[in-house]
């Protein structure tokens, strides 16, 4: 048995047509020979084998499906159609498709699958398209794409793991294996009691996991598994976090005395046993749990409350035909968010086996369909007078979860459909109306979800998912919700959606199809020039790898064109032969038919050689055709013309060699080389010369977003500044990050009159502020080893022991900011290290673990609830902790404080640990103190926090007077370098930004900017800007 909810309300079940007659007759009549079955069965199939069932009302439809769809996989695509792939015999290479309209039939494609696919899962990936992996006998997958309707060609990828994993003697164990989308966008594959973290899309192994003892979990063992709910109503991680639950099974030997020993059959007991790893830590560790009862066989459903029920299934034995014994009737619920040990509830059991081939599905109402069990290898019941020990079920139940007590009723809320937003686009907030029986209703008592209903088969549930959305505001029934980022989290589709209120969810809107869809706003737009030897190609394909940008090369398709003699072709071939630019009027429109192809659109792009002139800038522009980013390749015309003049072909191998930075491996190579001939250097020196006038004939069209580049340095280093850039511009274009760095865009520059001590609570409200918006940012994009530095003369302890004060009035409002966002916030300071003579605290710190308890912290309970105080080591990290603050850790003479900061970190895994003005530089020991790491291995700890706020003021040499500027990063952003200048009038000032840099500034490139030189410029520190060398 099968089963798929599909977005009209129909749940569509089908079987095998392999294995004699059902119960419902084809209408419209259709025949076929019979297959299986009885012997005194009649020799024609007249019977359906596959119906569309109306949740509602009860009402069956059967279906036409002609190969066979035993043991297959299948789930909805992004229209919402369902795509049923693989099966048995005739079905092996069959894809199935029943689009989502009244009266339609499967469509089937019997040759289209590259493998025989039986016993395969399939899952959506983020654009759309599907994977379909393993099987019997299948040790690979391949990928449809998310439109076939011209069809298809596939190539399968191997994937040793399920070939590792495949156990001799007919067990195999692998089967049906587990799979789920990450929100990184790797698969997490589970075969038997292995798994690894896998790239779809290059077949490379991202991570090896740890086994899970304890037995076998795939079939015909047959656990359970599911990725449990993403949070992303935190302010959290930009890669939320994920989990994975397996539950179940049975040992590895146990199909053999189940199935392949019959007559003599035992049925070994089933697994008690659950693991629970997390997938977007470094080091994962499964967590164990025991079950209230065994099972194998079973479903596990992920609820609209995030809870996740395990109903049907045996408590012995195993998958295949009688091959388990002692039906499993009791559902329980698992609460993945309570502490372990309170995480089981078994429910109200059944009366009725749901043992091999018996499905669920979670309904709109909330309610669970039950049906179907059928251990036998045709119909078996006892009106044809069969012999059985359980019969084929043919009834079909609605269980009801807790949250639908009626007792629970006045919590329910109604979602008014026609009033809510169904097209959801990612990362864009959208807005639910509800009708509301409690008018007090509050943010914290609300949590909407989305959920994917999956394909359920032999106890798994393909491409299940629910994700928990970021509630925004709850006022007077209509609640903003912002949706998912990326496609990552949430592949393209229909989903249920789901208002919980107080833990009871309403009915899920989804009827007319709630639809998420992509959006353009996320997708990268990047335009590359580079002279002729810049590197520029091999950046490009660096940067397609890393960003899955189309590449776009106007060169490549003129070079198509003319190769092809079109009409466009032969005009280009004019130009080109005179070494003369292409005109507007041909290039133009070529470039902009590539750019609105669907993969263009669907993946961003990385346009190469265009635009030339600044007519053709226009040209686009006219067309709102326009990247995120500019980025302009310099390097020296020494260097260009080296690079291109050394270059050599070996026309036995095709390699490219240089003759000084990649020379041939011996003299027999060497005596073979060619030349280029349009590598000479008067032509080089040409080709230089034409492409300067055409890249400054367009910096004025893209000057406002122009990244320049210096390509003198090695080609990683190089990279290393790009990805930067791009990563930050991606960052930026998300949803959960545009209304954070929207402030960069009002930022009201920075205070004057620094210097006047103290600072008006104006000027600190601006750095608590800017800070705050910095620090959330870069959590937010998954950051979780951060530091914040701000040397302001009222935020420096070490300037006056009183000034620690106002650091614990910044540190408040970061805490409170996340409090208010629902995490739970510990503050900590270290305490007295040393011993002896040497005990102590830093100075600056004494007292400061009183002044945060005394401190006013609202009336809102937020103190002892969602904010804790601690010290600084790995005891001080609780389970419920979700996030560190750490008030200027620092090293003090004779003591160091790194030991017991790693061992915070490492304890505290994936949360963050944000450091506020630490000193963790070395400092004097004694008696080996501080020899506890290598000194090599502090540095490299302590540079592992990453900066998400900086500023910095600059002074003369020795002197704290006068303000010679300023230096500002605010994440995600560049860093600025600030200048600052006295205005005419009395007592005024103002700060001018004079430079940018991608990464933090060396103090020669700070020295440089400041004397007004380039950065292709070199010099020779002297006077009072060697101040600035040593200090950065």
């Amino acid at each position: 048995m099968h089963v798929q909810l599909m977005p009209n309300n129909k749940a569509v079940w089908f079987d095998s047509t392999s294995n004699g007659l059902s119960e419902i007759q084809n209408n419209p009549p259709f025949c076929r020979p019979r297959v299986g079955g009885r012997v005194r069965d009649p020799p024609e199939d007249c019977t359906t084998h596959a119906v569309e069932y109306d949740v509602e009302t009860a009402q069956v439809r059967p279906l036409k499906v002609e190969t066979s769809p035993w043991c297959s996989s299948g789930g909805l695509n992004k229209n919402g159609d369902l795509i049923s792939t693989g099966g048995d015999k005739d079905g092996f290479k069959s894809v199935r498709i029943l689009k989502l309209c009244n009266g339609c039939d499967f469509q089937e494609r019997p040759r289209a699958l590259f493998t025989n696919r039986w016993y395969a899962t399939q899952t959506a990936l983020e654009d759309g398209s599907l994977v379909v992996l393993g099987g019997r006998d299948a040790y690979n997958y391949e990928i449809l794409p998310p439109d076939f309707e011209s069809g298809f060609v596939t190539q399968p990828m191997e994937l040793s793991l399920l070939e590792e994993t495949s156990d001799d003697g007919g067990r195999e164990n692998n089967l049906f294996p587990f799979v789920n989308l990450l929100p990184d966008g790797n698969l997490f594959v589970f075969a038997n009691y292995k798994s690894i973290v896998l790239n779809p899309r290059t077949g490379e192994t991202v991570r090896i996991l740890p086994d899970l003892p304890g037995g076998s979990r795939n079939y015909p063992p047959s656990g359970m598994s599911a990725l449990l709910p993403i949070n992303l109503d935190i302010a959290g991680w930009a890669v939320p976090q994920a989990e994975v639950l397996v539950c179940g099974g049975n040992t590895r030997e146990s199909y053999i005395y189940s199935d392949l020993q019959r007559p003599n059959r035992t049925f070994l007991p089933a697994a008690t046993d659950c693991g629970r790893l997390k997938l977007t830590g470094e080091e994962s560790q499964w967590e164990k749990e025991e079950m209230p009862s065994p099972r194998v066989m079973g479903d596990m459903l992920l609820l609209p409350t995030g809870d996740v029920l395990m109903i049907n299934g045996a408590k012995a034995g195993t998958s295949a035909w009688n091959a388990a014994d002692v039906p499993n009737l009791t559902p329980v619920l698992y609460s993945p968010d309570a502490p372990i040990g309170f995480r089981f509830r078994e429910l109200t059991p059944s009366t009725i086996p749901r043992m091999y081939h018996s499905v669920s599905v979670v309904l709109p109402s909330g309610e669970i369909l039950v049906a179907g069990s059928n251990t036998n290898a045709f119909y078996m019941m006892a009106k044809y007078r069969d012999r059985f020990k359980f019969p084929t079920e043919l009834r079909v139940e609605k269980f009801s979860p807790p949250y639908l007590d009626p007792a629970l009723k006045r919590h329910r809320c109604t979602i008014v459909e026609e009033e809510s937003e169904k097209e959801l686009k990612y990362g864009e907030e959208f807005r639910i109306q509800i009708e509301q029986r409690n008018r007090r209703m509050g943010r914290r008592a609300v949590k909407v979800t989305m959920y994917a209903p999956p394909f359920t088969t032999h106890g798994y549930s393909m491409n299940q998912r629910l994700l928990i959305l970021k509630v925004k505001s709850v006022e007077q029934g209509l609640i903003t919700v912002v949706a998912p980022a990326t496609g990552t989290l949430a592949p393209p589709g229909y989903y249920l959606l789901f208002v919980n209120h107080r833990g009871v969810p309403s009915r899920g809107m989804w009827e007319k199809g709630s639809r998420i869809v992509s959006s353009l706003k996320g997708e990268l737009k990047v335009m590359i020039s580079g002279a002729p030897g810049s590197g520029k190609e091999t950046l490009c394909e660096m940067i397609v790898q890393k960003f899955g940008l189309v590449y776009v090369s106007i060169g490549d398709i003129l070079r198509a064109e003319v190769a092809a003699g079109t009409e466009t072709g032969n005009r280009a071939r004019e130009y080109m032969d005179s070494g003369d630019f292409v005109p507007e009027e041909i290039v133009t429109p070529m470039a902009t038919a590539r750019l609105s192809l669907q993969d263009v659109k669907e993946k961003g792009w990385l346009l190469d050689g265009y635009p030339q002139t600044l007519e053709q800038a226009n040209g686009l522009e006219t067309l709102n055709i326009g990247p995120d980013v500019y980025i302009m390749l310099e390097v020296s015309d020494d260097i260009l013309i080296d690079r291109c003049v050394g270059r050599r072909l070996d026309p036995l191998t095709g390699k490219i060699y240089h003759l000084k930075d990649f020379p041939p491996e011996n003299e027999e190579i060497k005596g073979r080389l060619l030349d280029f001939p349009e590598n000479s250097e008067d032509k080089v020196k040409s080709r230089l010369e034409i492409y300067k006038k055409s890249a400054e004939s367009i910096v004025s069209a893209y000057s406002t977003i122009m990244k320049r580049i210096d390509g003198n340095r090695p080609t990683e280093a190089v990279f290393e500044e790009i990805d930067y850039i791009l990563s930050r511009i991606q960052l930026i274009k998300k949803g959960a990050v545009i209304s954070g760095s929207s402030s960069q865009n009002v930022w009201r520059g920075i205070p004057t009159r620094l210097n006047n001590i103290p600072h008006s609570r104006e000027i600190r409200n601006y750095f608590y502020e800017d800070v705050l918006q910095a620090t959330q940012r870069a959590v937010i994009n998954g950051k979780t080893r951060l530091r914040v530095e701000v040397s302001i003369p009222e935020l420096n302890p070490e300037m006056d022991v009183y000034r620690i004060g106002t650091l614990m009035e910044l540190v408040r409002v970061l805490a409170l900011s996340f409090a208010h966002d629902g995490k739970r916030i510990k503050v900590c300071v270290q305490g007295s290290m040393g011993e002896g003579a040497l005990s102590g605290m830093p100075l600056q710190l004494a007292g400061s673990r009183k002044i945060l308890e005394f401190m006013d912290w609202g009336d809102d309970g937020a103190i002892g609830t969602f904010i804790k105080f601690g010290s600084v080591g790995g005891k001080e990290v609780e389970e419920q902790d979700d996030m560190f603050i750490l008030v200027a850790p620092q090293n003090a003479v004779g003591n160091c404080i790194i030991d017991d900061l790693k061992a915070m970190t490492d304890a505290a895994a994936h949360r963050p640990v944000i450091l506020v003005n630490p000193r963790l530089k070395d400092l004097p020991s004694s008696g080996g103190i501080m020899q506890t790491m290598g000194r090599e291995e502090r540095l490299q700890y302590a540079a592992s926090f990453e900066i998400c706020y900086l500023f910095r003021l600059l002074y003369y040499l020795g002197t704290q007077y006068p303000i010679m500027g300023a230096l500002r990063m605010s994440y995600p952003n560049d860093y600025e370098l600030y200048k600052r200048i006295d205005e005419e009038s009395p007592k005024k000032e103002k700060y001018v930004l004079i430079s940018k840099f991608a990464r933090r500034p060396s103090g020669e490139e700070i020295n440089d900017s400041f004397e007004g030189k380039t950065r292709s410029e070199a010099k020779e520190d002297s006077g009072i800007w060697g101040f600035f060398q040593s200090f950065f």
